[in-house]
């Protein structure tokens, strides 16, 4: 009897492991890029060259980042680490900075939270905090 209860133990502990985490994270290395952004005033959404700034994210494999942002002709950088976290509202990427940085559109120090709207898409949540909505698509490009 006790075999069968450690059998049935084991089978429980082991089905109930999430295999999906690696998917998740292999999902998500790669450049993702800004496509719009947008303001608290109605009908503020902007996109492409008409927005205030170009910038990108390149989440690599080892769970470091580099933004890039262009604006007025200059090429700003900063670098980090990121993790994913699962909630029940859904996926969350958090990008920690290791120096403080101009480009950092966040509500706290240091930190940029975003939140995935689907395989290929995140949005920031710098809006909370009366930043503008940004809006990022996973690309190809370098």
């Amino acid at each position: 009897m006790k075999k069968i209860i450690l059998l049935l133990l084991t089978i429980v502990l082991v089905s109930s492991c999430n295999s999906d985490d690696d998917t998740i994270s292999n999902e998500v290395f790669g450049n993702w890029i800004l496509t719009s952004m947008h303001g608290s005033i109605p009908n503020s959404l902007v996109t492409g060259a008409a927005m205030e700034w170009q910038e990108s994210y390149l989440l690599n494999t080892d769970g470091s980042f580099v933004k890039v942002r262009q604006r007025d002709g200059v090429t700003t950088e900063a670098t980090g680490t990121f993790v994913i976290s699962i909630t029940q509202d859904g996926r969350t990427l958090t990008l920690t900075f290791d120096t403080d940085n101009d480009i950092i559109a966040s509500c706290s120090y240091l930190v940029e939270y975003m939140v995935f709207q689907s395989e290929s898409s995140f949005n920031s949540t710098w809006e909370i905090c009366d930043g503008a909505g940004l809006t990022y698509k996973k690309t190809n490009q370098f």
